[in-house]
């Protein structure tokens, strides 16, 4: 058995292992055996079926399992022999013209990822702000009469867009002048910075209905539409209708609130905050260690890690039934997927140099908290503790945790005190600084 080990710039391997076709044929040979003896096939009798009829039957399934098998534990030994810690899924190569039958080896090829070396550099230097936001009774009845208000009830009108307005528009898509029937419907959306396209954005605010303009976007290689990716798109749209929101607030006077219905209003307000408050601290310290710890990541992780984005992005496009002018469907995922891998990397070896372990406690706690989204959360639970991948992800995320808590006690944090409106704004204006769209 030979080894040819190469590298590329790109920090990944790839090694060439030749495999005996006499290895082979002996464990195909011995696992058609074992068949035989077990098989029940109308005409034999049991153990006694001929290794022809097994072959027949079963030989090109048995041929390919012994070869994965045969691969995997061949690479798992080059990997132990070397001492080359593997991160990632290594990819699998047959070599074609290497399977003919007067050749006396097999051989495949396995590019995979070895884990980077580096040393994370001084912890203490980061400095990150906190938002503390100073919640009035002003801020409580203002949520207080949000969410006593009726249903979003709209209300035409005849002026031109302004932000926050519900349009209903119709649009046809082309693609090389063709039109491209699937995509020509109507639909509403908010006009919002946060919701829409931002080519679509700045082209409708202070349109008025049945003006018609046209568009021009690059879709992303990765948009969920197969027939959209990495097109050059032209959309005609025509403004239908134009709404705004009812003024239909109810009048609400101190004495008819109850303490209970206040109290709960600012508890709920206070979660908002500590939540946006965490977010915006936590991905500074990302970003700053990023920052300081520049990795050559392997090509395979960032690939790997894109697919994974994408096929969730994709999921979530259609069980939401999402539309195409949608902003969340035009991320730029290679950017997010190496932003992702990163990040991992440095809280890998963060875990592995203060010999973090996982609290078992923790994690029992997690999967509990994710059980109570589900009508049965015993079986969800059950699922969790029983699937290895699944108890491994949860495991991952805990140790993610830790390392998160022990980088908040030792880093400078800065408290900064905002009025509740200025701190939601402040961070939010930040943290969309931070996501990456397609032009």
């Amino acid at each position: 058995m030979k080894f040819l080990i190469e590298k590329n710039k790109n920090s990944e391997n790839r090694v060439t292992i030749n495999i005996s076709k006499i290895t082979i044929q002996k464990k195909i040979f011995k696992r058609l055996n074992e068949i035989s003896k077990n098989e029940n096939i109308n005409g034999f009798r049991k153990g006694k079926i001929p290794i022809n009829i097994i072959q027949k039957k079963y030989g090109d399934k048995i041929y390919y399992d012994v070869l994965n098998t045969l691969m995997q534990k061949l690479f798992n030994e080059f990997t132990q022999k070397e001492k080359i810690e593997v991160i990632g899924s290594p990819k699998y190569y047959i070599h074609p013209e290497d399977t003919g039958d007067d050749i006396k080896y097999f051989k495949y090829s396995v590019i995979y990822a070895s884990k980077p070396i580096f040393q994370i550099q001084d912890i203490e230097l980061i400095h990150a702000k906190k938002i503390i936001a100073k919640i009035n009774k002003k801020d409580i009845l203002k949520q207080i009469e949000k969410d006593k208000r009726c249903f979003n009830a709209w209300k035409k009108v005849n002026r031109s867009i302004k932000m926050n307005d519900r349009v209903l528009i119709d649009y046809q898509l082309y693609i090389h002048n063709q039109i491209i029937q699937k995509f020509n419907k109507k639909d509403y959306f908010i006009v919002s910075k946060d919701i829409i396209i931002p080519q679509l954005y700045f082209k409708i605010i202070n349109k008025c209905i049945n003006d018609v303009f046209f568009i021009k976007i690059k879709f992303s290689k990765f948009h969920p539409e197969k027939i959209l990716q990495n097109q050059d798109i032209i959309l005609k749209i025509k403004i239908i209708t134009i709404e705004e929101k009812e003024n239909r607030n109810v009048v609400l006077l101190k004495n008819n609130i109850s303490a209970l219905c206040y109290k709960e209003t600012e508890q709920k307000i206070n979660r908002k905050i500590k939540k946006i408050s965490d977010d915006y601290l936590c991905n500074q310290i990302i970003e700053q260690l990023i920052k300081a710890n520049p990795i050559l990541i392997p090509g395979l992780l960032i690939e790997q890690e894109t697919q994974k984005l994408f096929y969730n992005n994709k999921k979530r496009y259609k069980k939401n039934k999402g539309s195409i002018l949608e902003k969340k469907y035009h991320i730029n995922i290679e950017e997010k997927a190496k932003k992702n891998v990163h990040i991992s990397l440095i809280f890998q070896n963060i875990i592995t140099t203060k010999k973090l372990l996982t609290n078992s406690n923790t994690v029992d706690q997690l999967i509990k908290k994710i059980s109570i989204n589900y009508q049965k959360p015993s079986e969800i639970i059950n699922l969790y503790k029983t699937d290895k991948y699944l108890i491994e992800k949860i495991k991952n995320i805990e140790l993610e945790m830790q390392v998160m808590q022990l980088l908040l006690k030792t880093i400078k944090i800065k408290k900064e005190h905002y009025t509740l409106d200025e701190a939601i704004y402040y961070t939010k204006k930040r943290i969309d600084d931070d996501l990456y769209y397609t032009e």
